[in-house]
């Protein structure tokens, strides 16, 4: 199977000055590759002569983060200075990021992804974003690392390991409520009503704000929050255009004269070629 790879410089971000513009940016480029399915995204040095290293990191660290499902980004990032803005990252709409957190939900065959908590006697335990880790038998991976675990049907254990996972608060069943049906005042409520998972409640808020935003930012529509970022926006694109136009201004003037140096170097390098070719030499007089 052929390999979808995306290449992007590191100077993508280096001509925005705010880390919550750069986040956004590389964002925007983290769901495009979501969509269109790109297998590997590849960052780049562009400019020998700058030290682009805190670019390709702030990049790597925001892709990464963005891949991430939702459930693992705590334990594998923490608190990075690099992330201060990443509530304005887009969701992934991507298989690997279940919106399931519950147990008795998890389906025969489906993939998650996970994190190794801790080593035991009988193999690892691994978090898979549900109230219980998973346990991993006879395996020996390391703390922290990341992994890619297959649901598959239970089987019957020994009264031994059974006292090992009960030590390990893992227990086959769940003990609580369960509410079937409820009724209020001639209104029959089903089971199916009376589920409400505060986690995914809250993560849909954030979602929905997180797409509020881009949508705002994209279609330049002010609001208390985006106010900031739009006017730094626009600031970027009418300095862009002036120096472009050749419009001089207290702030273009220096980028101006730069400009038109380089320009100058060029041209005086292109006309010193054409009089080399043009001119003849003493030997061809000669002959």
């Amino acid at each position: 199977m052929k390999r979808f790879s995306m290449a992007i410089p590191a100077s993508i971000v280096s001509d925005v000055p705010h880390l919550r513009e750069k986040t956004s940016k590389i964002g925007l480029i983290g769901r495009a590759a979501a969509i269109f399915r790109v297998d590997e995204i590849i960052v780049y040095l562009d400019n020998p002569r700058v030290n682009q290293k805190a670019d390709v990191n702030l990049i790597a660290t925001l892709l990464l983060y963005m891949e991430t499902p939702q459930y693992l980004r705590k334990r594998l990032f923490g608190l990075k200075p690099d992330l201060r803005y990443a509530g304005v990252l887009p969701p992934l709409r991507t298989p690997h990021h279940q919106l399931n957190r519950k147990m008795r939900k998890l389906k025969i065959g489906e993939h998650r992804e996970g994190v190794v908590l801790s080593k035991t006697d009988v193999g690892v335990l691994v978090d898979i974003g549900v109230e219980q880790a998973a346990v991993i038998r006879n395996k020996r991976l390391p703390v922290g690392k990341r992994v890619t675990v297959k649901v598959k049907k239970g089987e019957v254990i020994s009264e031994s390991l059974a006292v090992v996972l009960s030590k390990l608060r893992i227990k086959p069943v769940e003990a609580g409520l369960a509410m079937k049906v409820a009724y209020d005042d001639g209104l029959i409520i089903t089971e199916e009503h009376l589920r409400i998972d505060l986690n995914e409640v809250r993560r849909n808020l954030e979602t929905a704000h997180a797409d509020a935003f881009a949508i705002s930012l994209s279609s330049a529509y002010p609001t208390r929050e985006n106010t900031p970022m739009l006017i730094q926006v626009i600031h970027r694109e009418a300095y862009t255009l002036a120096v472009n136009t050749a419009i001089p201004t207290s702030e273009t003037i220096a980028d101006l004269i730069r400009k038109a140096h380089t320009e100058m170097l060029s041209l005086s390098s292109g006309s010193s070629t054409v009089k080399e070719k043009t001119v003849p030499s003493e030997a061809t007089e000669k002959s």
